[in-house]
């Protein structure tokens, strides 16, 4: 019996140490509504707050909105909304703007030939974030079109500009991000950082 005692005497404190040291992990742990380490958070059903950063996005671009086409563009993204309209769910809103070069080859209204276009554009980019790692978007985008060759609308012919486009953000760690997306008039790959 007085072993027992004197083993409980020395346990005692030791156990009641562990259970606090337990209590307070539990406190620092992160919770669903606390915001997470990753900008991409922890997948979907995350809805807790988070900070996302802006974004520079350079990518090459494959079009046939005007026949086969090469070319390159930058975005930048501004985040406006770090927790976006769902409440429930882990997304976000950026305003997104920037331009492309684009030369499209054999274009077939004009008789072939090189025609190069620079579209200059402001949209919008609704990010879901699926995993810690993958997020997927929709990008609606608008502005103007410069070609400056003209073909048969005048040298440094200006029109209309529209695009949608639909996303996956991958990321890649020191918030690097792999970007692709497809629709009209592009399919995009490139780099986010």
């Amino acid at each position: 019996m007085k072993k027992t005692l004197a083993m409980l005497t020395v346990l005692a404190p030791l156990l009641a140490a562990s259970a606090q040291e337990g209590s307070t992990a539990g406190e620092n742990a992160p919770s669903a509504s606390s915001s997470s380490a990753s900008w991409f958070g922890n997948g979907l059903n995350d809805a807790g707050t988070h900070s996302r950063p802006n974004q520079l996005s350079l990518m090459a671009d494959l079009g046939y909105g005007y026949g086969f086409g090469l070319g390159v563009g930058a975005r930048y993204a501004i985040t406006v909304l770090h927790d976006g309209f769902l409440p429930q769910n882990n997304d976000s809103l950026a305003v997104e703007f920037g331009a492309d070069l684009n030369a499209y080859f054999g274009y077939a209204f004009y008789g072939g030939g090189v025609w190069v276009t620079i579209p200059v554009a402001v949209g919008v980019r609704w990010n879901l974030f699926f995993s810690p790692e993958l997020a997927g978007f929709v990008h609606v985008e608008g502005g103007i079109t410069v070609n400056p060759q003209g073909f048969g609308f005048g040298a440094g012919s200006i029109w209309g500009y529209y695009s949608f486009t639909l996303g996956v953000l991958y990321k890649l760690g020191n918030g690097m991000c792999l970007r692709a997306e497809v629709g009209y008039p592009f399919l995009k790959v490139g780099i986010a950082f």
